[in-house]
């Protein structure tokens, strides 16, 4: 598992060139509205980002919070990266 910190590299799964970034949410479920999540950012083929936080819920699947070169902060599922570099 990925730490903190760690470059990772992502990479699709399926055939979409790009996959979308979404935006986090920090407060009470019950304040969500029909406007989130919403798409923040786009990574393309073998990006890299910095991982900044692993996310794991008893409800879905795991999540990285990651920020990439463009300074792009937001969630993806953890199936996306793809490698640590050292």
């Amino acid at each position: 598992m990925p730490e903190p910190g760690n470059l990772v590299v992502l990479y699709n799964i399926g055939k979409s060139e790009s996959l979308a970034v979404w935006e986090t949410w920090e407060g009470p479920e019950e304040l969500l509205d029909n406007s989130w999540p919403k798409i923040i950012g786009r990574f393309y083929k073998n990006d890299l980002a910095v991982l900044v936080e692993i996310y794991s819920s008893a409800k879905g699947s795991p999540g990285a919070k990651i920020c990439t070169e463009k300074n792009v902060i937001g969630w993806v599922s953890i199936k996306h990266l793809r490698a640590i570099i050292d």
